[in-house]
């Protein structure tokens, strides 16, 4: 569960001392982000953590899925995230860090009920996505 924090001064109730977001699990063990990211998003058992304006997706199980190298990145769901340059190509990644829409796409829309939106050099398409 994705949870935010906000502590507020003791002797000055209308400012903040604090402000968090973190991950807990069902027994209420917080979860350990990699030490200066933010956690813009949770889904599907994966995390969007940002520091300095680059974006990367880390899974609960303690590991880089993509690396924090991307200027571009939008919430995980139905098992897939689209990440790239905000500037250029973007492309498509599943949980396991597995390429599956090639880094050559201006736009992606996120998934909704299996179909995303996808405009390149050759315009737009929609695509389906298929149960293995």
């Amino acid at each position: 569960m994705l949870i935010r924090q906000v502590d507020i001064d003791s002797e000055f109730t209308d400012k903040f001392s604090g402000d968090y977001i973190f991950l807990v699990d069902t027994k209420g063990t917080r979860f350990n982000v990699p030490s200066g990211y933010n956690i813009m998003a949770y889904s599907d058992g994966v995390l969007l953590l940002e520091r300095d304006g680059y974006y990367g997706y880390y899974s609960t199980a303690g590991k880089w899925i993509a690396q924090p190298i991307y200027t571009y990145a939008r919430p995980f769901a139905e098992g897939l995230g689209v990440i790239g340059f905000s500037d250029s190509a973007k492309g498509v990644i599943d949980t396991e860090g597995n390429l599956v829409i090639p880094f050559k796409y201006d736009y992606i829309s996120q998934v909704s009920s299996g179909v995303m939106a996808l405009h390149g050099e050759d315009g737009w398409k929609l695509i389906a996505k298929l149960e293995k």
